[in-house]
């Protein structure tokens, strides 16, 4: 099932997600757009997401022209790359994915950029001529889904990198208090000290909520988070299903197709002539549960049946 959370976070007085403009029966009709597409990778969410935004153009009357460019993971056949868009010089760039991303933006191209994929919004910082929709999950939209997931839980652990996540850190604390709830952080700066982190949080934490640190959460050091989290009986909050099919209780998910198509919506307010640097950059508007019930066995934990059945994805 899709959660919708557009109106979640007005609840939550985060601020509206940007919904886009659509062609109305009053508006100008537009030509078909000629547009250049940079893929960083060749796997099912770039494809979905590029679906998305194609489709979405064409409903509103725009099917575009598109010419996509697949980079493969690396810039090694970037530069033909490079000469094709300066000869194309398409209406609009679309760029899915960090690696495409920041490419495109260093070449310093004079179209419009909407950038899709993205794991936050550093990579568009300071760039005129860009916007677009990035995969993190606003932090009060993960915390209220902790509450709803687990109502019995009110002392949220978590484990950052301070370069990295003071800030992510210190709106979970803000959110988690207007919900009744706390959060208890521990600074982790290098992978050494994660084995005495993780110790120190057994006997305060309810509930562990992982988020995106590259010292914290990585391939070396899941059996560490997730064998913790079983010996301890406190529930992971990971970051894929991946994590949840490792033994994670549960994963908020994207929809990459309607990632996609957030990003036409912005395309088609470029192509009306609005300033790009006036479209603000957008977080993903629904998304869905990936659950573990194995885990909730092994923990005894009570989550609301309601929970339960909406949950997209159930690994058993």
């Amino acid at each position: 099932m899709k959660l919708p959370i557009g109106r979640l976070l007005a609840v939550l007085v985060f601020g509206a997600v940007c919904s886009g403009a659509s062609l109305s029966t009053g508006a100008a009709r537009l030509e078909p757009p000629s547009m250049a597409v940079v893929i960083s990778h060749d796997t099912d969410p770039y494809v979905a997401a590029l679906d998305g935004f194609r489709d979405s153009l064409t409903r509103q009357g725009l099917p575009p022209e598109i010419k996509t460019y697949q980079l493969g993971g690396d810039l090694a056949g970037a530069y033909p790359i490079l000469d094709e868009i300066v000869q194309q010089e398409p209406d609009l760039i679309l760029t899915l994915g960090s690696l495409a991303t920041r490419w495109v933006l260093d070449q310093k191209l004079e179209s419009p950029i909407i950038s899709g994929l993205i794991l936050d919004s550093s990579v568009l910082e300071g760039r005129e001529n860009s916007t677009g929709v990035v995969l993190e999950i606003p932090i009060e939209v993960q915390i209220h889904w902790i509450s709803q997931v687990l109502p019995e839980q009110k002392t949220i652990g978590v484990l950052y990198n301070p370069r990295q996540n003071s800030e992510r850190v210190r709106a979970a604390a803000v959110a988690a208090a207007r919900l009744g709830m706390r959060l208890v952080a521990k600074e982790v700066t290098e992978p050494r000290e994660l084995p005495a982190a993780l110790s120190a949080l057994s006997r305060r934490v309810d509930v562990l909520w992982g988020i995106p640190d590259s010292v914290v959460l990585t391939r070396e050091t899941t059996r560490s988070v997730l064998l913790f989290s079983f010996r301890n009986r406190i529930p992971f909050v990971g970051l894929s299903t991946a994590w949840v099919e490792a033994g994670a209780l549960y994963s908020l998910e994207r929809n990459y197709e309607d990632l996609g198509a957030q990003c036409a919506e912005k395309a088609v307010e470029v192509l009306r002539g609005k300033p790009v640097l006036s479209i603000p950059i957008s977080t993903p508007r629904t998304v869905s549960l990936a659950l573990n019930t194995r885990t909730i066995d092994h923990m005894k934990i009570d989550v609301p049946v309601s929970i339960v059945r909406g949950a997209e994805t159930l690994v058993e």
